[in-house]
């Protein structure tokens, strides 16, 4: 029982495709953004903050 817990949580948080599609910190920034709007655990507070950094990290 616990391999399959293990597994299903593994399988949860991984995929085979990677989400940043260039290499490098230009290329995390990006996909970090793309993927923002979609995040229900985040504060609207919390929201702000990232997509500001985000934002001056992508400049």
């Amino acid at each position: 029982m616990a391999g399959l817990l293990e597994s299903g949580g593994r399988d949860a948080v991984t995929t085979r495709e990677s989400a940043v599609e260039e290499p490098g910190p230009g290329g995390a920034v990006r996909a970090m953004r793309a993927a923002l709007p979609g995040q229900k655990g985040l504060s609207r507070a919390e929201r702000q903050l990232l997509t500001e950094w985000l934002q001056r990290l992508s400049v």
